[in-house]
């Protein structure tokens, strides 16, 4: 790594605690540390150190881990049940860090699966669902039901032919975006593909192979269209 580039992650990471300083932001703090208390998880610490982007930050291909927060989650699974989403679909979460939407999937969905190339990440989110299962509160343990947890890169990840429901919190580039897509296509061939994007500022991926049903400035909606 050179210096140029050393410089810029640590940036990042002065920009972020900073950010992390407003009343707002501490406030979102706040409940992803309660979050992780209730259930007895780790889905946030150490998750913005100088060594962490150091290791595992990409400017051209992943970006950073960040959990969702439950009241989003919820917002959006109310939304794509509206559109036709149900409990027989297939889950799956691309760039699934610890494993929080996993657990947050986990009691609407018959089959959840976690998409994460980051090895240390994976592994954490291995420990979080060993927890989860070893627990003696049932409400915990419906959160690891049918997860099941993969550390790969996307691009060689073959999708099944069902109906999938997707979600991304931003994890990659455009480039990324479209590989997945074209990835999607050659992959599943009669399944319905519904993607629920947070923070979607490569949005423009979609356009022309997928319908919006839903818009915000925090997240969009997409379904695709039919295959030729």
């Amino acid at each position: 790594m050179d210096v140029k580039e050393l410089v810029q992650k640590l940036y990042r990471s002065i920009a972020w605690e900073l950010h992390k300083l407003r009343p707002l932001n501490r406030a979102r703090l706040a409940e992803h540390v309660r979050f992780d208390e209730k259930f007895g998880v780790d889905t946030w610490s150490d998750m913005h150190s100088p060594e962490y982007l150091a290791k595992h930050f990409s400017e051209n291909k992943n970006y950073l881990y960040e959990p969702c927060e439950p009241w989003l989650f919820k917002e959006i699974i109310k939304q794509v049940v509206e559109f036709g989403v149900g409990r027989d679909w297939t889950f799956i979460d691309v760039g699934s860090g610890k494993g929080r939407v996993l657990m947050l999937a986990a009691p609407y969905f018959n089959e959840v699966i976690g998409i994460e190339i980051d090895e240390s990440l994976h592994k954490v989110a291995i420990d979080n669902f060993t927890k989860l299962k070893g627990s003696s509160v049932r409400e915990h343990q419906i959160m690891s039901e049918g997860v099941t947890l993969h550390n790969c890169d996307i691009q060689n990840y073959k999708f099944t032919d069902n109906n999938l429901f997707l979600t991304l919190f931003n994890p990659f580039s455009d480039k990324l975006m479209i590989h997945m897509l074209d990835c999607l296509d050659s992959d599943v061939h009669h399944g319905n593909v519904v993607i629920g994007y947070v923070n979607p500022i490569h949005k423009q991926v979609f356009s022309g192979r997928y319908s919006e049903l839903f818009f915000s400035t925090r997240y969009c909606i997409y379904k695709r269209n039919s295959l030729k």
